[in-house]
This record gives C-alpha cells, sequence and structure tokens, in this order.
C-alpha cells in the first residue's frame, strides 16, 4: 500500500480546485523553471517569465505576491544548478537580498530545482511545526532539512512533491472545510510526523536553562516533568560539587556527593537537597509520583544551583 502522504500527493488536483476553483499545472511551470537553472546571468526579466508562467498555468501566485519590478542581472554567486548543501545557505541569503522576501525565494527554487526545494508556506509550516531560525534563510533551511527527511523516509521522487503532500494533508486537517477524521488520525497518531513535529517543538529548547525547560514541560506534562527534573537535579548537585572540588570523577552515590558537601555549603541548603533526593528515591526506585508542589521545589533547586 502506498504511504497516507503518497495518497496526499494524489489528491494534490483534486484539494487545489476545491479551495481555488483552479488546478494548476505544475509540469508546465517546471519547465520555465528548467531554462533558468544555467542562466548566467540570472536576470529579473527571466523570473517574471516564470511568475507569468504560473499565472498561465492556473496556480494561485497572483492573489498573494506581486512579480519585483526590478530590471537587469541579480547578483547571485552560483547558478541555480550549482546548489548544494555547501552552495546554498550562501546562494537563498543572495536572492534574499535581491527579491526581498524568503517565500519568493522559494517559490523560483521550487519551480527550478524541485528536486531540493518546496515552497515555504504557512500551511506546511504548520503541519511540521517548523522550527523558526534566527532569520529569514535558517527558517528556510530548517524547512527543506524536514521536507528532506520526509522525502527520503516516505520515498517521494523530490522535495517539491513532499511538499505538495504536506499542503493537501493541511487542506484536510484545517483548511476551513469540514475536517476529515482519516487525516486527522493520521496527522495525530503517524510516528514519523510526531517525531519530526516533536524535534521541531524541542529543538529551541536546548537552549534554555534546564530549570526553564523542565517549568515548560511541567506545563502539559507533570509525569514527564518529575523525571527531566528530578534527573536535572542530581545533574546540577554534582555538577556544583565539581565546581567546588568535593570530587572530580568516578561513580559516586548522590548521598555520598550530599556528605562530602557538609561545611561547603550552608546546613539549611543541605538539608533541603537531602529532602529533594528522597523525592528522587521516591521517584527511581519506588514508582512513587511527586506532586506538583514537590517537582516546583526540585525545579527551584535547580533553578538556584544554575
Amino acid at each position: 500500500m502506498p504511504h497516507f502522504l503518497q495518497a496526499c500527493l494524489e489528491q494534490f488536483q483534486e484539494t487545489a480546485f476545491s479551495r481555488h476553483r483552479r488546478s494548476p499545472d505544475f509540469s508546465a511551470i517546471e519547465a520555465v523553471g528548467q531554462q533558468l537553472r544555467e542562466a548566467d546571468p540570472l536576470t529579473f526579466e527571466a523570473l517574471r517569465q516564470l511568475f507569468q508562467a504560473c499565472r498561465a498555468h492556473h496556480w494561485w501566485f497572483e492573489e498573494y505576491w506581486d512579480p519585483p519590478e526590478r530590471t537587469g542581472p541579480l547578483s547571485v554567486s552560483f547558478l541555480l544548478s550549482h546548489f548544494n548543501e555547501q552552495t546554498e545557505k550562501q546562494g537563498i541569503r543572495e536572492l534574499l537580498n535581491e527579491l526581498k522576501h524568503i517565500e519568493l525565494v522559494s517559490i523560483v527554487l521550487r519551480f527550478v530545482r524541485p528536486d531540493r526545494y518546496g515552497i515555504l508556506s504557512p500551511p506546511v509550516q504548520r503541519i511540521l511545526n517548523v522550527a523558526w531560525g534566527s532569520d529569514a534563510v535558517e527558517t528556510y533551511l530548517n524547512y527543506l532539512r524536514n521536507l528532506h527527511e520526509l522525502q527520503r523516509a516516505i520515498g517521494f521522487k523530490t522535495a517539491a512533491e513532499t511538499d505538495m503532500s504536506l499542503w493537501v494533508l493541511h487542506a484536510k486537517c484545517f483548511g476551513g472545510e469540514a475536517q476529515n477524521r482519516q487525516f486527522l488520525e493520521f496527522y495525530n497518531s503517524d510516528p514519523q510526523l510526531l517525531d519530526l513535529r516533536a524535534q521541531n517543538l524541542l529543538g529551541p529548547f536546548q537552549r534554555l536553562p534546564k530549570s526553564i525547560f523542565a517549568k515548560a514541560l511541567l506545563a502539559v506534562r507533570s509525569d514527564l516533568a518529575a523525571v527531566v527534573a528530578c534527573y536535572l537535579f542530581e545533574i546540577a548537585v554534582r555538577t556544583h560539587a565539581q565546581h567546588l572540588g568535593v570530587y572530580s570523577q568516578g561513580e559516586i552515590p548522590l548521598a555520598m556527593v550530599l556528605k562530602d558537601l557538609r561545611g561547603r555549603i550552608g546546613r539549611p541548603v543541605l538539608r533541603h537537597w537531602h529532602s529533594l533526593k528522597k523525592i528522587r528515591n521516591d521517584l527511581f526506585h519506588h514508582d512513587k509520583q511527586p506532586s506538583i508542589p514537590q517537582i516546583n521545589e526540585v525545579i527551584n533547586a535547580i533553578e538556584s544551583i544554575e
């Protein structure tokens, strides 16, 4: 059986017509884009021909974007056919400097190089929970990484096909029409999509202090927050002890680490840490779930150590 997203791709034309009353001929637009792969120099006039092909072949480009009005060559260092993992970051940035909108850049690349690129669009960003980068280029690169991962996993011929299938999935799940239960069930249960969405959601947390991460998790999953907080508490205590020169290496039990901290930290703090160790032991050794106030206590201790 074909993968569910491959079935979504097969419904692209039907979904496009349902939503926009048009059936775009992307193959015809790609044929125009193919002529720009080796264009040297790449000119604004040539890009306008591509955008005119979008309109002529029934894609709804003009509903959202106006073609650039400038003339002459674009200042780019590479032929579009030469964009690859090593050159594309600089190339995309140069195209953005010329076209001013990352969405326009993505449209050009999608029709010139459908093998590697898709259109940066809110529907697919939403489906994947694409992580925002430090700027528009980084965000688009995050988007492309997601497309390529799904392309490899599912077996799409091009990144553009992957993009189109995800657009259909969004339309079926969130497109304003009656929600399709079958599509929603897939969206909410497919391991590949769930893994990708989770990575995108949690990725930015790696830059946060550990205590902030645990607090954020507590708001949605107290059981997981308890495990994370208790583990991070132990790591924080051990790291603090190392900084104080209590021990340098070796598998020393947490109880011994706390014992060796006597005289190096205040007694009230040490007593409190012993009580938090008991919460940690009850969870890890006796499967006793701490209360939310207790989890907050552990998180606050991590914060104070940090």
